[in-house]
């Protein structure tokens, strides 16, 4: 009951000794609920699992097509099994960025971009379109 009213909740409370009654109630006269902004659940919106393949498969991107670092320097091609080819190694989006960075691991969603309208678009706003569409 002391938790539910600090949460600003209705709640029914059940008690048969008349000595419990008086200290529950007692309890709650001292419980002050929660500030209103306090209670506000925001939930962490996660970011869709959606597969390097899936874009290739819906033609979001292409086999043969390029992708590249934010800056240019770094670009690998992408093979027909979702793969990534950089200067003859081959993996994942992950992989290969991770090797590029000399890291353990890496976002390839967020390192990789392709080229749309002479613009770079990241992989991971394709994501969210495909991920868009397919709801």
């Amino acid at each position: 009951a002391a938790v539910a009213k600090k949460l600003g909740r209705k709640f029914i409370a059940i008690e048969r000794e008349e000595k419990y009654i008086k200290i529950a109630n007692e309890r709650l006269a001292k419980v002050s609920p929660l500030d209103n902004q306090l209670l506000q659940y925001t939930v962490e919106k996660k970011r869709p699992k959606v597969p390097f393949g899936k874009l290739l498969e819906s033609g979001l991107i292409n086999a043969g097509e390029y992708v590249y670092s934010k800056d240019r320097k770094n670009i690998a091609r992408v093979q027909a099994d979702a793969s990534l080819i950089f200067n003859g190694e081959a993996g994942s989006i992950h992989k290969i960025s991770a090797l590029i960075l000399n890291r353990e691991s890496n976002n390839g969603w967020t390192y990789w971009y392709v080229e749309r309208d002479g613009r770079l678009t990241g992989i991971d706003r394709l994501r969210d379109d495909y991920a868009g569409d397919h709801q």
